[in-house]
């Protein structure tokens, strides 16, 4: 073959269409043995123990028909659906590595909502160099993509590691343990005198139970378990209504929580004057998100008055009593602790699970005084900074590896490498 001859994508690649591959349970197990896979971003979706209809006809590439997105398998699969095209590819002319790298350099408009490879990703042209040519190109790739994966696995690590810690001090935060000097040498109301200025307020929801089987750490003398509903005037569900990519006032959604503060990217507005008046957020209001995958359920910020918003029907409002610090709250309600709590009274739906209200009041909550409410987190914004700005920092570093990767292979496919 002639260096640089230009073939469309069609005559390197064959399709196939995954019909006779897709898998007829979604009921997964990491105890059984074949992938299911998607050509998205997620690509194992699960393991299957299904024993027909199993491909093994390798190496390929599974090609998203709606959104282009591509994934290079070297192993027996099924898949989720019919949404993709198998790609055979012919290695008389293009060694299989390379034109899978090369397809990540393709820039494509995948932003209506149909099927493109047949009628048009599929008689895109590219330029092919000689087979040698090629396997030089891919051997340097995954040289430098080697040398960026070990340095992408250490700020993983690290940010798994900072997960830990972050976790350590909440529990160490809520138990007590973070403010052991200060209480030694201040002296404020116990729980019970707190509770009961609670009480005589005639605010509460009321007193619900915990679960039996829950073990919760011992707390100091001073403090107690109670549950959320004693400390708690109500809560509220946010607006059901569609939002829209502009409006008057943004609507804050479970997405927009990230480390227990609101991220205000990615927002979603309306125009609703009646739904502003009713979901109109407060500074000091606690949002909890009630439900999402098992992971995300639960995550809570505190609505700082940043600007005016409302919020979404996914979230639930706590309307706290004076006595409590709502952002004590709401890291307890980012613990392990209160976590664990959620993970035993939860519902669990098909890929989500929830949390409604009754559910939520139910959970423990460790009361102490005010004073030492605002102390613990004094002490824990001092140690949780630190983290957030390591996660930032490890965050950004991620997208620049990304955009690296992407440098690297826009210089491979341009003779720079």
């Amino acid at each position: 073959m002639n260096q640089n001859n230009v073939y469309p994508l069609g005559e390197l690649l064959k399709y196939e269409q995954p019909t006779a591959y897709i898998v007829s349970s979604t009921d997964y197990s990491d105890a059984y043995q074949i992938p299911v896979l998607t050509a998205g971003k997620s690509f194992i979706l699960g393991y299957t123990n299904e024993s027909d209809g199993i491909f093994d006809k390798l190496p390929v590439i599974i090609f998203d028909d709606f959104t282009t997105a591509t994934q290079y398998v070297n192993f027996k699969f099924k898949v989720k659906s019919s949404a993709m095209k198998i790609l055979h590819i012919n290695t008389e002319l293009v060694n299989p590595k390379y034109i899978f790298y090369r397809m990540q350099t393709i820039q494509f408009d995948h932003s209506t909502h149909k099927r493109y490879w047949i009628q048009q990703y599929s008689k895109i042209k590219i330029s092919i160099p000689s087979l040698p040519e090629q396997e030089r190109i891919v051997a340097r790739i995954e040289e430098l993509f080697s040398e960026l994966d070990k340095a992408v696995e250490t700020l993983k690590t690290t940010k798994q590691q900072l997960a830990v810690y972050r976790q350590a001090v909440l529990k160490e935060a809520f138990t007590g343990t973070l403010t052991f000097s200060w209480r030694k040498n201040n002296c404020f109301p116990n729980s019970s005198i707190i509770l009961q200025s609670i009480k005589n307020s005639g605010k509460t929801v009321g007193r619900f139970e915990l679960i039996e089987d829950i073990l919760l750490p011992q707390l100091p003398s001073t403090w107690s378990w109670i549950s959320i509903g004693e400390i708690s005037t109500g809560a509220e569900y946010g607006t059901s209504n569609k939002s829209q990519k502009s409006g008057l006032v943004p609507v804050l959604r479970m997405g927009n929580i990230r480390n227990g503060i609101f991220d205000w990217n990615d927002l979603v507005y309306t125009n609703d004057k009646a739904e502003i008046e009713k979901y109109m957020l407060h500074n000091g209001d606690v949002l909890f998100n009630r439900t999402n995958s098992p992971e995300l359920v639960g995550k809570t910020a505190v609505f700082k008055g940043e600007q005016q918003a409302i919020y979404a029907g996914y979230l639930i409002r706590i309307n706290q009593v004076p006595q409590i610090n709502p952002d004590y709250l709401a890291y307890f309600l980012n613990s392990s602790i209160a976590k664990n709590y959620g993970n035993k009274v939860k519902t669990d739906g098909v890929n989500q699970s929830n949390i409604n209200s009754k559910k939520l009041y139910s959970y423990p909550f460790p009361l102490c005084s005010r004073q030492e409410q605002d102390r613990v987190v004094l002490e824990l914004e001092s140690r949780l900074s630190c983290c957030d700005q390591i996660e930032k920092t490890i965050e950004q570093s991620l997208q620049q590896a990304e955009a690296m990767r992407q440098s690297i292979l826009k210089q491979a496919f341009e003779g720079r490498l």
